[in-house]
């Protein structure tokens, strides 16, 4: 009988003692293809703060590894980690290669339109003219949108006289002015 109790009692405590196996989240710091300006720190720091915050309220633990923008994906499909921190689009080609959680922080691009505009999101712009600068890669994000006519504009200020001026309905930036 005392060994039965000393085997369950072993048993108990090393099964008390021991400590889930923390989870392996990977991310690259420099956020590669965000347009932070500089604030990357900051989208960093928010980050490290929200995965303290679920530690402590439930007990799940994490170890952040950090990896660049192109070896985000390669390691996880080696199962390197459990899960990866990117800025990747829930596009129906990734959707059908990875899980998305919901946004963590909302980054990417901002509809502006003027203050009398009743816009709410580009799909409230159909036939609507939509600027965006070019060599930035925005268009690609508009192309979501077939019945959005694209007006690429080569500087910021001038695509948002073209808004005030009424010579386009709204534009898209990755940044805030």
């Amino acid at each position: 009988m005392k060994k039965i109790l000393l085997c369950i009692a072993t048993f108990f405590l090393v099964s008390c003692a021991e400590e889930s196996k923390p989870y392996s989240i990977a991310m690259d710091r420099n956020w590669f293809s965000l347009a932070l300006n500089g604030q990357e720190a900051n989208l960093n720091g928010f980050i490290n703060d929200l995965l303290l915050e679920i530690t402590k309220e439930k007990k799940i633990y994490f170890e952040i590894i950090d990896n660049n923008f192109d070896e985000l994906t390669l390691d996880l499909k080696k199962k390197k980690y459990d899960a990866i921190l990117s800025p990747i689009e829930p596009y129906n080609f990734n959707k059908a290669k990875y899980d998305f959680s919901k946004d963590i922080i909302k980054t990417g691009f901002v509809l502006i339109t003027s203050k009398k505009a009743n816009y709410k999101s580009l799909n409230d712009m159909s036939n609507k003219h939509v600027g965006y600068i070019s060599d930035t890669g925005s268009v690609i994000f508009l192309q979501k949108y077939a019945d959005i006519f694209e007006e690429p504009y080569t500087s910021i200020p001038t695509m948002l006289d073209a808004i005030v001026n009424g010579n386009t309905e709204g534009a898209i930036l990755s940044i805030i002015p």
